[in-house]
């Protein structure tokens, strides 16, 4: 990183791990590179923590609370909320969005339609190692290399769309989708 860039907080999107195996790690190493607010969940918490990695924000169950303290005491200063509830991953997005925070990367192997309730943040859903974007606005448009394919979810939002040669990909509906590039 040169010396003229300024990171200021929650500028770059925060990292929600709910299921540690649904990326690879060296992609999350990447997700890692601009300091990001890291929460994680009781599900992938164990795997995380051998990882090596600063976790800021755990999500457990009440009843784990001790368990928890006690296995995060070298991560301090590191938040930990209980959830009376089985969904860590819903309790990680409203904490994100009470923080006031824009975007945020999610390692999930959730069906995409269960972050679209959140539609106030801009959602990247890595998931079966391959990374999702939820276009809320309906509009799609981005410069690609020739060779790359985009998936869509749902399916009818728009067929599978491989490139012949580089360039400009504009796609509209009237309604959200998710698209995957693959290269």
């Amino acid at each position: 990183m040169s010396s003229h860039h300024i990171i200021r907080e929650d500028q770059e999107p925060a990292l929600v791990i709910d299921d540690a195996s649904a990326g690879n790690f060296e992609s999350i190493q990447q997700l890692l590179e601009w300091s990001p607010t890291v929460i994680v969940t009781e599900r992938a918490l164990e795997q995380v923590l051998t990882w090596g990695i600063k976790i800021d924000v755990a999500i457990v169950p009440e009843d784990g609370l001790e368990k928890w303290k006690f296995a995060l005491h070298e991560q301090a200063p590191v938040k930990i909320l209980t959830t009376a509830t089985n969904d860590a991953r819903d309790t990680a997005l409203h904490f994100l969005i009470a923080s006031k925070q824009k975007s945020v990367n999610i390692i999930s192997g959730a069906d995409l339609e269960t972050f679209e309730g959140f539609k106030t943040l801009d959602l990247s859903v890595i998931r079966n190692g391959k990374r999702w974007v939820f276009i809320r606005s309906g509009h799609f448009e981005k410069w690609l290399p020739a060779g790359t394919a985009l998936n869509f979810h749902p399916r009818d939002a728009h067929p599978e769309l491989p490139l012949e040669k580089e360039g400009l990909v504009t796609i509209t509906r009237d309604h959200s989708f998710w698209v995957c590039e693959i290269n």
